[in-house]
């Protein structure tokens, strides 16, 4: 096995600083994705250029997605339905340099893990769907740190790292509806929302839930009451190797 550590792009969120004075766009990481990648084995780099994506693809061993809004619905022929998911709900052009990255790691079938806005990220570019608001379309709610019990798909990752059944952290609003292509669900609530992913044939990892939230030196809700996530991203990294 390479013993050289990989070199791990994170995608970050984009925003706009947006004061009485001034206007300057800014990318946003929190610490805690960058620290579980250092802690696992890699090299964590945030991606900072938009029209970079195949020559990050070519430098990097995998990219993770990171946790934050909404994907613009348009991307997957859908609609708003709630007049609170309108005003800086989504990002597009966030979402149109995710896309990007997301195509040039998969050309190459580099490792590519998603985590929660990124879990969905993933499903969207490989054809699926989004439940934008699934609090009253399911009626169930992940939004403010709740945790709540997940069951795992025999013979998938999750299954093998954490058992058949298990606690998780949960933050979420939107939810997977159509699945993307070769997207294998790999665990669900108990009220069936997909909680995690793999693909069949290519290195694709979501979660729904927070593994960077989750790991044994950083664990929200406090008190957590789940598994130790570290697991979660030393298997991405050594799969970046």
């Amino acid at each position: 096995m390479n013993s050289k550590k990989p070199v791990i792009l994170i995608a970050p969120s984009d925003h706009v600083f947006d004061s009485e004075y001034e206007r300057r766009p800014k990318f946003e990481l929190y610490k805690n994705y960058a620290r579980a990648i250092y802690a696992a084995g890699g090299v964590p780099v945030m991606c900072t250029e938009t029209d970079l994506a195949e020559e990050y693809a070519e430098l990097c061993g995998g990219v993770m997605f990171t946790g934050g809004g909404g994907i613009h619905p348009s991307c997957y022929g859908g609609t708003f339905k709630e007049p609170w998911l309108i005003p800086g709900a989504t990002n597009i052009p966030r979402d149109e340099m995710e896309f990007a990255l997301f195509h040039a790691f998969c050309s190459r079938k580099k490792p590519i893990m998603g985590i929660c806005h990124g879990f969905h990220l993933i499903n969207v570019a490989m054809g699926g769907s989004l439940i934008l608001n699934f609090p009253k379309d399911v009626g169930e709610e992940h939004v403010n740190g709740c945790d709540h019990m997940v069951n795992a798909e025999p013979g998938s990752l999750v299954y093998k790292l954490f058992g058949a059944r298990f606690q998780v952290n949960s933050y979420h609003r939107n939810t997977l509806d159509r699945l993307g292509d070769g997207i294998t669900v790999t665990s669900r609530s108990d009220k069936g929302i997909i909680e995690s992913f793999e693909h069949e044939s290519l290195p694709l990892f979501g979660y729904q839930w927070h593994p960077e939230r989750a790991r044994a030196d950083q664990q929200v809700p406090n008190p957590y009451r789940g598994p130790d996530m570290t697991p979660v991203f030393e298997d991405f990294v050594c799969r970046c190797r």
